[in-house]
């Protein structure tokens, strides 16, 4: 009997406690708003001096153009305030109106705003010990654009692009809202034509806001005043993203103006991602416009020095911040780096220990104007192999996979002669590789039973890759152009594809046309001038410009 008498005091004091704060609510809405009259439109409204405020009702059945007059404003200043009933307590005001002498009328001010359809409570603040008139009028919206209230994203404006947009009012109003879509991916130019604000804090801001996930949003461009002109550029993908007009102002007629430029533009792919950050690849170039998202993020797996190569044709000077993330993921280290500035060539070098970095270029001053640049991230492996080098990509690929790995004084020597032990140790590092014993290994002369080049040649003379000569393997030799032929072709079982291609410099009978038939038909080779030049020793790069080639047409069959 207790336990119910103590929950029914305690269901009493909870609904007692809901119903006080509801009372709280109604007592407010029903008192001042839900009966207060209706303001008809052009009709005078007289108030007599008192302490209070009085109160009205506003209903608009279509979007309209809604303009306040107030008479002699210098009897005193009166404030309007809108509301819309949105459940809280107070009502949500969404725009103040004033009387002002700023407008040069000492008769009456004249206000005027574009309102949405709907029901409205207004709320007016005359002068304590004089009294005022006031009327309001309705006519059709001067322009579809900025009709309020349009003080949150939810109830952002669309907009055309490409075209100028004026504010409509001369009311102090709240930040206002604006959207626009993106069909394809493009570059997207914020700026600004004109702003009439009496404030230090101006500025239209363009967001990416991810409502559906409620992810928050984020700046990707800001554009100021003409006091300090600046336009911002981005290439953003397809799409819907807002505008945010900021100003904090009490001027009359805080009017402004601004525009978004679209423009197509080519291979979008190579550009950076403004909303979320680009994930930067060795040796890939990306392509962007500086502004307010320029993060590259990069994983090391391994103390490793890096390179990035910034240009630009822009005449603003370049730099950038290097941070390392913690434990927690927060990029909060700032690194310290080599830089190197050449007209419009940036180049900056770092060595980095493992772990998860990122790079964000930007000016050293202010920016004023579009920037446009590039950035390219590299694993600095070789000291001889820049980006620039011709065969970069092959001999950096290869290297990736572990089947070069240079010298101990940190250079690839590419032009070098390859010799039968370096062609034999790569081919062995390759993972996939799988030789089928034919024959018994036999002794060389040159070789060591059981010794590293033992174990090195075993595989390959075993399943009759390689044979020697005169009873060596001599492994210290240069290899020629013909017996890497031979070589590859028995190693990697390549077949004849389509038709052939004669090579000046090599007839029909030499011993190793068919092999050389075998890795043109396969792509492997071009030869140069119409000859193959089979007796001529490979080089270092050469020899890794085959086995790319080899592995991309594994690839691809």
């Amino acid at each position: 009997m207790k336990k119910w008498l103590l929950l029914s005091i305690f269901l009493g004091m909870v609904l007692s406690v809901d119903f006080k704060a509801e009372a709280s609510r109604i007592s407010y809405f029903d008192k001042f708003m839900k009966d207060a009259p209706f303001l008809p439109v052009n009709a005078r409204i007289e108030k007599v001096p008192d302490y209070s405020y009085d109160y009205y009702r506003m209903q608009l059945d279509e979007d309209s153009l809604v303009t306040f007059t107030f008479d002699d404003p210098s009897k005193g200043s009166i404030l309007v305030a809108l509301l819309q009933d949105d459940g809280s307590e107070n009502g949500r005001s969404f725009a103040f109106i004033r009387t002002t002498e700023d407008d040069g009328d000492e008769n009456k001010t004249v206000q005027q705003l574009q309102l949405r359809a709907g029901l409205y409570y207004v709320r007016i603040d005359g002068p304590e010990e004089k009294p005022y008139n006031a009327t309001y009028t309705v006519a059709p919206l001067k322009s579809p654009i900025d009709v309020e209230p349009n003080n949150k994203v939810q109830e952002a404006n669309p907009i055309a692009l490409n075209t100028p947009i004026k504010s409509v009012g001369t009311i102090d109003a709240f930040d206002d809202y604006y959207r626009f879509t993106l069909d394809e991916t493009s570059k997207v130019t914020l700026r600004t034509a004109k702003f009439n604000l009496q404030s230090f804090d101006q500025s239209v801001k363009l967001l990416y806001v991810d409502i559906d996930d409620n992810k928050g949003h984020r700046y990707l461009a800001t554009t100021t005043t003409p006091d300090f002109p600046k336009s911002d550029t981005e290439v953003l993908p397809p799409g819907t993203y807002t505008l945010k007009v900021s100003a904090s102002t009490s001027g009359y007629n805080p009017t402004y103006q601004f525009i978004v430029k679209t423009e197509a533009i080519d291979h979008p792919e190579t550009y950076k991602n403004s909303i979320f950050g680009t994930t930067l690849k060795a040796g890939k170039k990306i392509r962007g416009f500086l502004g307010r998202n320029d993060d590259y993020y990069f994983t090391l797996d391994h103390d490793q020095k890096v390179k990035f190569t910034i240009t630009t044709d822009s005449k603003e000077i370049m730099s950038a911040i290097l941070e390392k993330a913690n434990e927690s993921g927060e990029y909060r280290q700032i690194i310290d780096y080599q830089y190197v500035q050449q007209q419009g060539l940036y180049t900056i070098t770092a060595l980095l220990q493992a772990g998860n970095y990122k790079m964000e270029p930007s000016t050293r001053w202010q920016q004023q104007n579009e920037v446009n640049y590039t950035i390219q991230f590299d694993e600095v492996t070789y000291s001889d192999v820049p980006t620039t080098y011709r065969y970069y990509s092959e001999i950096m690929s290869l290297s990736a996979m572990g089947i070069i790995q240079g010298y101990p004084d940190g250079q690839f020597k590419p032009t070098n002669s390859i010799t039968r032990r370096q062609v034999f140790t790569m081919l062995s590092r390759y993972n996939d590789l799988h030789l089928t014993p034919i024959r018994e290994m036999i002794q060389f002369k040159d070789i060591i039973r059981f010794s590293a080049d033992y174990t090195l040649i075993l595989p390959f003379y075993s399943a009759g890759i390689i044979d020697g000569s005169n009873g060596k393997m001599d492994l210290s030799s240069n290899l020629t152009r013909a017996q890497l032929a031979k070589i590859l072709v028995n190693t990697f079982d390549l077949k004849m594809k389509g038709t052939s291609t004669e090579f000046n410099d090599v007839s029909s009978k030499h011993y190793a046309y068919n092999y050389i038939q075998i890795l043109a038909s396969n792509g492997i080779t071009k030869g140069s001038y119409g000859n193959f030049m089979p007796n001529e020793p490979v080089s270092r790069e050469h020899f890794s410009l085959f086995l790319y080639r080899l592995f991309e047409n594994m690839k691809e069959s």
